[in-house]
């Protein structure tokens, strides 16, 4: 596919506003203008010309002498949509609008058979990627279950901006050599999966269904996500391990007596390792602050779902997981084979990251990598695959990461052992330098 250019961020503005009009009506479209008309014609343009134009190069921030013009552009709308949330923006019906125009302008160019479709049954929520022409085999070599992070906190991606990255993801996996990888993508839903005592039966019902569905004996799964989505996959591999009170009570009429299968592998991308940080230790390139993480730990963890002070005491290493320091608790929960943890080196929580990482590796002995991006930002894989100019560095973090895949589960599957199967392409790329 080819780089999302100027005309898909016009395209997305447009779709967006059409979408306020059949949904809200005129005159909220009419009342959102005119709310940010004063930024987008004045602050916006002064802090794109100022960064990149009248501050000499020598003084730019290292994201900014790194960054290509839509970059900087994202990341001053980040920063203003996270602070108001008053635009309506991101929403998964505009990209998926957006995924389809896309795809039909370049005749699926770059996509190869990979397709979507979406589950919405018995409490489960959710897009499927795969490949047309191998869906009907069950003999899935890898099965990724991608939890999405969300601009608007905890349990509140947005699938359909993922769905293009991993389908590209997809077909890098085959190039690496996996047979037939399937990746699913849940979709929470904000009126119903708010909270942590929404959103995490949600996801474990979610990858109960995956289980059940199309794991066979040969399947290798991984369990991903990125931001916000990193966080809650912690979350998740602790309660697949051993579920807490609280979720216990919630889940026991029917989960309990499930027969639950750790990942091979995790892959986090940029994940919020503190909920609970207060301080920002940011140089300020980063769209992510303090503020920010504030107001999504409130939402996904309001006081009212808590009966007692006790009660949130015990939930606390399961609902804030980079923060849990009990070295038996991650032995019993950490994968088969190890964890894969990217991130910029410019976010605003990278301190807690390598701190987290170190602990895993040191203490809980977990076979870890770092994937540490220079002068990039919070969730750069995102960022960079919907604002780099040139197709290699748009899709370098894919190539990274289907590369690690590779070398983490490859010799275990099934398929790399057929004389069909297909030698790992692009592994060097894995050590590169990509900044």
């Amino acid at each position: 596919m080819d780089v999302f250019r100027f005309k898909d961020i016009v395209l997305v503005f447009i779709l967006s506003f059409i979408y306020t009009v059949l949904e809200h009506g005129v005159m909220e479209l009419v009342v959102m203008i005119m709310n940010n008309v004063q930024w987008f014609t004045i602050t916006l343009p002064y802090e794109f010309l100022w960064q990149r134009y009248c501050n000499p190069f020598p003084y730019q921030s290292i994201v900014s002498q790194r960054a290509t013009n839509k970059e900087i552009l994202l990341i001053e709308m980040l920063r203003k949509y996270l602070v108001s949330s008053s635009g309506l923006f991101f929403l998964s019906q505009v990209f998926q609008w957006v995924n389809w125009i896309r795809r039909l302008r370049s005749l699926g160019e770059g996509l190869g058979d990979f397709k979507t479709y979406t589950i919405n049954s018995n409490g489960v929520r959710g897009n499927w990627i795969y490949s047309n022409n191998r869906i009907s085999a069950s003999n899935h070599d890898i099965i990724i279950f991608f939890i999405p992070g969300g601009l608007n906190g905890y349990g509140k991606g947005n699938a359909e901006m993922y769905t293009e990255y991993l389908s590209i993801l997809s077909i890098n996996l085959l190039e690496q050599g996996f047979g037939n990888p399937l990746i699913f993508i849940p979709q929470s839903t904000a009126s119903h999966h708010s909270t942590y005592t929404e959103i995490i039966p949600f996801l474990l019902k979610s990858y109960q269904y995956v289980l059940k569905q199309r794991v066979s004996r040969h399947t290798q799964i991984v369990i991903a996500g990125d931001s916000t989505g990193g966080t809650l996959a912690l979350t998740l591999l602790l309660q697949i391990s051993q579920p807490s009170p609280l979720i216990s009570k919630i889940i026991k009429h029917n989960m309990d007596s499930f027969q639950w299968k750790k990942p091979q592998a995790i892959l986090l991308i940029s994940p919020i390792c503190d909920i609970e940080r207060t301080t920002s230790t940011s140089k300020g390139c980063d769209y992510i602050t303090a503020t920010v993480l504030s107001k999504w730990r409130n939402n996904y963890v309001p006081d009212a779902i808590f009966d007692s002070e006790s009660t949130r005491s015990n939930e606390l290493v399961y609902y804030n997981p980079g923060m849990n320091r009990d070295t038996l608790s991650w032995k019993k929960a950490r994968p088969e084979i190890g964890m894969f943890l990217s991130f910029g080196s410019e976010e605003l929580v990278a301190s807690d990251t390598i701190k987290y990482a170190l602990f895993l590796s040191s203490k809980c002995h977990i076979k870890l990598r770092q994937d540490r991006q220079v002068a990039q930002i919070h969730n750069w894989a995102l960022v960079n695959f919907y604002t780099e100019d040139r197709v290699d560095h748009r899709e370098v973090s894919l190539q990274i990461y289907s590369g690690a895949l590779s070398r983490m589960l490859l010799w275990s599957s099934s398929s790399y052992v057929n004389l069909r199967s297909k030698e790992p392409t692009n592994v060097i790329k894995l050590d590169e330098d990509h900044t």
